[in-house]
């Protein structure tokens, strides 16, 4: 198979075609025959452009989803680095926080034998436990930071 004619020569081969009256042709439809064969070629040379202009747009895509691919593993990576300081912090945060242990030790705490018999601690009325441990748990850090013993 021979290379195909570039655009600007089959423009050259038509043109002689059309308006050149040398050439001889055994009848007006092989003339005919011709122009269309070389209409056809040009739309032959037309689509190859258009593929290629599409082979372009493929590879340009596919270098841009790749190095998408990069950054959303790299932002990947990140994201579970953070969620993980995260939970770290939220831990030392629960550690620090006295509160919840108090709140937990006061609804356990037996108050009959201290002549308070009817204090029921996990009632559902016992909103004042939550109270009770907040102001626990303040004074205990008041006293920390004032470098109290505890």
């Amino acid at each position: 198979m021979s290379a195909p004619l570039s655009p600007e020569r089959l423009a050259e081969i038509r043109d002689l075609l059309k308006y050149e009256s040398s050439i001889a042709f055994y009848s007006h439809r092989a003339k005919e025959s011709m122009l269309l064969l070389l209409a056809e070629a040009e739309e032959v040379e037309r689509l190859r452009a258009e593929r290629d202009q599409f082979a372009d747009r493929i590879d340009t895509l596919t270098a841009v989803a790749k190095g998408n691919k990069r950054h959303v593993i790299g932002l990947t990576s990140d994201l579970a680095a953070a969620q993980h300081r995260i939970a770290e912090l939220e831990a030392v945060a629960d550690a620090a926080d006295p509160t919840p242990a108090i709140r937990a030790t006061v609804r356990d705490f037996d108050f009959s034998n201290y002549g308070l018999d009817d204090v029921d601690p996990r009632s559902e009325y016992a909103e004042w436990v939550g109270d009770l441990a907040s102001a626990i748990a303040g004074a205990i850090s008041a006293t920390a930071e004032a470098g109290e013993p505890r």
